[in-house]
């Protein structure tokens, strides 16, 4: 995401619908306008829970990144997904 200021701001906070309240995990994301999806176990043929996100922007909005990662929130270990056809930002998406 981006502060006020257009600041990137690289760490990933993740919401507990459980408690209402937010956490910062470990996992570091910089860049901006990116789509996420929660995964939690079994969903998605994967062992979860996991964070996927893909896409996104740059600082200077130069560059649309195709590249996707998945994120132990847990942990915060992130491992490279499958590309996008094409980079992009501004989207959502679901499964």
């Amino acid at each position: 995401g981006r502060d006020v200021a257009e600041n990137l701001v690289p760490q990933t906070d993740v919401y507990d619908t459980q408690t209402g309240k937010w956490a910062t995990i470990a996992a570091e994301v910089p860049r901006s306008d990116l789509g996420a999806i929660w995964n939690d176990a079994g969903d998605l043929g994967l062992l979860g829970p996991h964070i996927f996100v893909a896409g996104g922007y740059n600082a200077d909005y130069s560059v649309a990144f195709a590249d996707t990662l998945k994120i132990n929130p847990e942990t915060g270990e992130t491992s490279p997904g499958a590309n996008l056809l094409t980079g992009r930002g501004d989207f959502g998406f679901v499964s």
